[in-house]
């Protein structure tokens, strides 16, 4: 019975979320809001909070996991980068400017990277943060984002996790930048979700590439 119910309020919510992101206004963001409330209640006290995005949940086989994912990771870019970079070195000791500038747009696109079908998790059982996901090619990516934060960038002290998500929703674009560039330092933590461990990133409000909306 329990079961059914949080489905029930999760099919709920995801018409709500449908209709708000279609067509927005205040009658479809404050449903979606009593939905998300309702359904949040109930996931709560049925699964509880879910780990959090530190990665301290991470038994010693997935840290281990963890590592050689991100080891893996650094020497992909490396097999890259490095011949891009021997050309680089050469012009520049050849004082080839025009291969200098080839190698530089070469070195630009092997180390750039673009995440795909970014979405808000919205039937996620979380108070304080928004939940992000993309896809690296076929490796799921999973971004955070504090309400603090979002305050802050949208210039709102009195955001709801619903609002927060609502907005988010309506420009994922500098979101997916912040989350790209994290992504593309290597700066994420490991996440275990499902018995799969994939890259978390927490998104800041230095992260974004201008100030407060």
């Amino acid at each position: 019975m329990a079961e059914r119910t949080i489905e029930i309020a999760r099919t709920a919510l995801e018409a709500a979320w449908a209709r708000a992101r279609d067509n927005p206004s205040a009658e479809t963001g404050v449903a979606y809001a009593d939905a998300h409330a309702a359904w949040t209640d109930l996931a709560r006290r049925r699964v509880g909070r879910p780990a959090s995005s530190d990665g301290a949940a991470l038994t010693g086989p997935e840290r281990a996991q963890a590592l050689r994912g991100r080891q893996q990771d650094s020497a992909g870019k490396w097999t890259r980068v490095a011949p891009v970079i021997q050309s680089l070195r050469g012009a520049v000791r050849a004082g080839d400017l025009n291969a200098v500038s080839a190698a530089v747009r070469a070195l630009v696109n092997e180390t750039s990277v673009t995440l795909d079908r970014i979405t808000v998790i919205h039937a996620h059982p979380s108070s304080d943060q928004t939940v992000l996901e993309g896809w690296d090619g076929d490796r799921p990516v999973l971004g955070f984002v504090a309400l603090a934060t979002l305050a802050g960038y949208f210039g709102r002290a009195d955001l709801t996790p619903a609002q927060a998500n609502l907005l988010v929703g309506q420009d994922l674009a500098p979101f997916a930048r912040a989350m790209e560039a994290r992504l593309e330092r290597g700066d994420y933590r490991p996440y275990a979700r499902g018995g799969v461990t994939v890259p978390c990133i927490d998104i800041l409000l230095s992260d974004f590439d201008r100030g407060p909306r």
